[in-house]
């Protein structure tokens, strides 16, 4: 027998809690029971009161009404209305509310069939009877609503009663009573709403989507008192102003309060436009109803609203949310009343006037929500003045008149639109400056409205001029925008204008230079050398670079490169992109005096051009280099140099072997000529420029600048060297061959020498390489064509020296084995 087991108190204490019974979820109602039962309510409903409507109109049609009395008719149709309110009854009580949804539904539309049948189709009872019984019917089905707390009930209810003036197919002649039937729906609607919002509160928007739906149609196709109409419009947007009122003082329903009262708003407007017809002259009075709509709902969120902190915070209550919609509202009547009101340049003038209001609102509250509808509206103006551009440049016409020419000035058609967009263009630099301003939290939106303002006051200028004035507008619009940088003015204001210059250098170097020389009949005795204004732009173009370098180092500039802001990096490109434009500049003059000279003595006209630029860059990128050394640029030191190696790379090429193939030795004085000023000129500055480039930037480019310079000048010697020897033995081929079979040994065998001398393996192995060839000339080019005397010279001078070089090699060998050669580099 098992012993009792007895507790504690200390078991009792450590015993786990008895948890309470968990109750069984609630099963989701099953899809056919939701089909059986509440879609059928809605359908069965509504095919009822097309039916009873249908019925009503056919026997008008066909006469069957003609054999009952007038008030019998509508007696039996509301009989048959009572009955199904009295099984609707019935079913709440006897079964359940969902099975009463479909007949109170019914009953209810055929009530308000028969009420408007007894006016428009019996004439049994005035307008103002008619009125009456669907007041009643609105009570009766308001009562019914609230007995079932069905919402279902609710919404067949108003879309039967929408339906019906559709259906019983009322004519012109009844529109004071379509009115007042609309004006009973929507009553209906909203006091559901207000009275039992968590049931009801679905039903404003269904009256508010029959409502539109209904009564635009009615305003547009019915012909009769716009007036009234009117003012039943105004009536309905009141209703939902109150009753949305309402609920967000109770803080119901915070975001469909303000969606009902912007959709009621956009409604009511768009009503007001097509009731109010445009007068043919005189004031237009649908932007004044606009205006005054949009101070009504400002009146309204500044009354009943936080006021202006509505819109310094971020909305929180109801009632706040509903202040905001009404604030938003009215900007944007405001500016929809300007359009309608003004055109062309005038609607530009009135909305820049609301966006800086915007901007400043939106500052000076602070207040993000008024920034971004200025930055909107903004926008919208800009593509307005951006479409209007399109279509006059097109050819297809202006837009209000903005085509319309009022002057010329230095090249420039000025006409209202280019008034309107440099208007747009000075709002546009102020609100990015006041966006960008401290404190503020955009980065993104002055940017965008500062680089838009650059790029529209190129393309403007570009389509309202032609030639360089378009680049001095763009020039000065860059100056502009460098000085408000410079003075303060935020906003990516500086950039920008580093953006417009580098588009002026650009289109300068391509438009205005390049293209003209490229153009069939181009003539250049039509300029005077250097002084025309396309080398005055480029040194202005020049001189605004350099400006703006120094501004960026020595003004409140400089913070951003103390920060870490890239100025420094970005001020060496600028000063590289300002030589490189008055180099250009430089050549296109030279190249104009070359084509203007009729008498070019020896030279070629396309060898003196090479010879010229080759000279000229050289010494250009000297310059460069050491202007970059000075001013402690790397990146300008770099690039001044790289240009003086291409100056001598191109005398080579351009100035030297390409020339000279297939073509004879120039008939000039032997080394009193331009060909070979010209490789001194350019080896002389690629040497100076070498020297100048610091050591520390030699492990950058990964081999020595000097070095470089020294191979590159060795090679333009060999080549000036070889011209030199061939003119001063100019008209005897054999001793010319001769002639450079010697010079070649020569330079060889000093190759060697400087190498051994400076230890540079590099160059003994060049002078090995020309050695060998030398040879193979001797031996196969002299041998063949030089006569006796020339070729035993050459064999005897090219001997001798192998031989040295070869007793050079073995008095210095042991150096070599040691290893005491430097690396080149």
């Amino acid at each position: 027998m098992t012993p009792p087991v007895t507790t504690t108190p200390l078991d009792e204490a450590v015993a786990p809690p008895v948890s309470p019974p968990v109750s069984p979820r609630p099963t989701r109602r099953p899809l056919e029971v939701l089909i059986g039962a509440k879609v059928a309510a809605w359908v069965g409903a509504i095919v009822v009161v097309m039916g009873a409507a249908l019925l009503i109109k056919l026997g008008i049609d066909e006469g069957l009404w003609g054999q009952l009395p007038v008030p019998v008719r509508a007696l039996a149709i509301a009989a048959f209305g009572v009955a199904l309110l009295a099984a609707g009854e019935l079913a709440l009580r006897r079964i359940t509310r969902a099975a009463s949804v479909g007949l109170f539904s019914a009953g209810l539309g055929v009530l308000y069939l028969d009420a408007m049948a007894c006016a428009t189709r019996f004439d049994l009872v005035p307008p103002g009877a008619a009125f009456l019984l669907m007041a009643v019917v609105a009570v009766a089905g308001f009562a019914i609503t609230w007995r079932t707390k069905s919402r279902t009930i609710g919404v067949l209810s108003l879309i039967g009663g929408y339906a019906t003036p559709l259906l019983l197919g009322l004519g012109t002649s009844d529109n004071l009573i379509v009115l007042f039937y609309l004006t009973a729906l929507l009553g209906i609607a909203l006091a559901l709403s207000a009275v039992q919002p968590a049931v009801f509160r679905p039903l404003r928007f269904v009256a508010l989507g029959g409502q539109i739906l209904l009564g635009l149609i009615w305003f547009v196709v019915a012909s009769g008192d716009r007036m009234a109409a009117l003012v039943f419009a105004s009536g309905w947007w009141t209703m939902v102003l109150v009753e949305t009122l309402v609920a967000a003082a109770r803080e119901q329903s915070g975001r469909a309060n303000a969606v009902a009262m912007l959709v009621a708003t956009a409604a009511y407007v768009s009503a007001g436009v097509v009731l109010i017809a445009p007068p043919a002259t005189g004031l237009d009075w649908r932007g004044p109803f606009m205006l005054a709509v949009a101070v009504l709902g400002l009146a309204t969120a500044l009354q009943f609203g936080p006021s202006l902190d509505a819109l310094r915070r971020r909305p929180r209550s109801a009632l706040d949310k509903l202040a905001v919609a009404l604030w938003a509202q009215s900007g944007v009547l405001v500016a929809v009343a300007i359009a309608i009101q003004f055109e062309g340049f005038g609607l530009t003038v009135g909305w820049l006037a609301l966006v800086i209001a915007g901007v400043e609102m939106g500052r000076r509250l602070p207040s993000r929500g008024t920034e971004v509808f200025a930055f909107v509206l903004w926008t919208l103006t800009v593509a307005y003045l951006a479409l209007v551009g399109l279509l006059i440049a097109t050819g297809l016409g202006g837009v209000d008149g903005l085509e319309s020419k009022l002057f010329r000035w230095s090249g420039f058609l000025v006409n209202r639109w280019s008034v309107a967009v440099g208007l747009a263009l000075g709002v546009s630099i102020f609100a990015a400056h006041r966006f960008a301003g401290p404190l503020r939290t955009w980065r993104t939106l002055p940017v965008i409205m500062t680089f838009a303002a650059a790029l529209g006051w190129m393309g403007m200028t570009a389509m309202q001029g032609s030639g360089l004035p378009i680049t001095s507008a763009w020039i000065a619009g860059a100056v502009v925008l460098l000085g408000l940088g410079v003075l303060g003015v935020r906003g990516r204001v500086f950039e920008a204008g580093l953006l417009v210059l580098a588009a002026s250098g650009g289109r300068w170097l391509l438009v205005d230079a390049i293209a003209p020389r490229l153009a069939t009949g181009w003539d250049a005795t039509g300029v005077r050398p250097f002084l025309n204004g396309q080398l005055a732009h480029a040194i202005v173009i020049a001189t605004v670079a350099v400006g703006a370098g120094w501004a960026m180092t020595r003004s409140r500039l400089s913070e951003r490169r103390a920060a870490g802001g890239g100025w420094s990096t970005l001020t060496a490109w600028i000063a590289v992109i300002a030589s490189i434009v008055v180099l250009f500049g430089f050549t296109f003059e030279v190249d104009a005096m070359i084509q203007r000279a009729h008498d070019l003595g020896p030279y070629p006209r396309d060898l003196l051009r090479g010879l010229w630029f080759a000279g000229l860059w050289g010494i250009g990128g000297l310059a460069m280099t050491a202007v970059g050394r000075v001013s402690r640029h790397s990146l300008l030191t770099v690039c001044g140099w790289a240009i003086t190696l291409a100056a001598v790379a191109a005398w080579a090429t351009g100035g030297a072997l390409l020339w000279r193939l297939g073509r004879s030795a120039l008939d000039v004085s032997a080394f009193l000529n331009l060909q070979l000023a010209m490789a001194v000129t350019a080896t002389l500055a690629l040497l100076a420029a070498g020297r100048l480039v610091p050591a520390t930037l030699h492990d950058t480019l990964r081999l020595s600048p000097r070095v470089i310079g020294a191979a590159a000048a060795t090679v333009i010697a060999l080549i000036a060297g070889s011209l030199e020897i061939e003119r001063i033995f100019a008209g005897d081929a054999m001793a010319t061959q001769a002639g450079l079979s010697v010079y070649w040994a020569f330079f060889g065998v000093g190759l060697v020498v400087a190498g051994f001398a400076l230890r540079r393996a590099l160059a003994r192995y060049a002078g090995l390489a020309l050695l060998t060839v030398t040879v193979g000339k001797v031996l196969f080019v002299d041998l063949a064509t030089v006569e006796r005397v020339w070729r035993v010279a050459s064999f005897l001078v090219s001997g001798l020296l192998l031989v040295g070089t070869s007793v050079l090699y073995t008095k210095l060998s042991p150096r070599l084995l040691g290893g005491e050669d430097r690396v080149a580099g």
